[in-house]
């Protein structure tokens, strides 16, 4: 049990690391490819 509170304390972890940069990096990659996709059509 301590080792599955363990496992779901750290998964929790990650996906508030996740949460702040990635979103943001993720968000930026879909707006530039966006603007590269409606530059072409």
């Amino acid at each position: 049990n301590k080792k599955r509170k363990a496992l779901v304390e750290n998964i929790e972890e990650e996906s508030s690391k996740w949460d702040d940069s990635k979103i943001t990096l993720l968000i930026a990659y879909i707006q530039d490819n966006v603007s590269i996709w409606s530059n072409n059509k």
